[in-house]
């Protein structure tokens, strides 16, 4: 009884499936699709290498998960928001990657050392290839989450963690650049696909609509259950 209230009450998670799924499709896209255009901008040459920012570009890995985490516990329909907003960003991602096929040169092997941060970033480089980097994804769904969470019902005055989660949102966008992952020309148009995404789901119906046709359909599915 307990294990099937438990699932009535979380199944929602399962919309990770989507998130999942669509990380796939990002992986294939990764191994089969062949760069064609090299992202570069001259402003690219005056931003500094600084290997102790790698800190900030893995964290957004953690800041993916405890939004993911807490939204679905806590909001059911502030979660649907977060893998709505995380889907449609790396979806519209892919379709740039394979219609415009792109990839940097930046990378600061040379300058690298011996030191933590040198190590971490030498992993960085071989497991996340230099393909398929504009528009930046760190870029879209750091914006993603933060959104998320600052417009979500238990957070929403919650001024303190929102700050927290603004600088923690800006700090994982200007990592890339300064680790040499992307060209500025791949934060620029991965902070406009984040704001325009940002505006239709936070700033139209659509989502609700969707969101209110989900719950309706669960309610129906409970009564039948019950």
């Amino acid at each position: 009884m307990l294990d099937k209230e438990f699932f009535h009450k979380y199944k929602h998670f399962l919309a990770i499936i989507a998130y999942a799924i669509v990380g796939f499709l990002f992986s294939l896209c990764e191994k089969y699709i062949s760069p064609q255009y090299e992202m570069y901008s001259s402003i690219d040459s005056y931003i500094p290498f600084v290997k102790e920012m790698v800190i900030p570009y893995i964290t957004w890995y953690l800041y993916i998960a405890f939004a993911i985490i807490y939204l679905g516990i806590k909001s059911k329909e502030d979660f649907y928001k977060l893998i709505t907003f995380l889907v449609s960003g790396m979806l519209i991602a892919m379709f740039i990657y394979v219609v415009f096929p792109n990839c940097q040169n930046l990378r600061a092997t040379t300058l690298l050392g011996s030191d933590l941060f040198s190590k971490l970033i030498h992993y960085l480089y071989y497991i996340d290839t230099p393909t398929n980097v504009n528009p930046s994804l760190h870029v879209i769904i750091s914006i993603g989450i933060y959104c998320s969470l600052a417009n979500s019902e238990p957070l929403k005055n919650n001024r303190f963690f929102n700050s927290i989660s603004f600088i923690l949102m800006v700090a994982i966008s200007i990592s890339t650049v300064f680790i040499k992952q992307h060209s500025i020309i791949d934060v620029f148009f991965g902070a406009l696909i984040g704001i325009i995404i940002y505006f239709i789901i936070y700033r139209t119906t659509i989502t609700e609509t969707i969101i209110n046709f989900v719950n309706q359909k669960h309610e129906k599915e409970n009564k039948v259950n019950s």
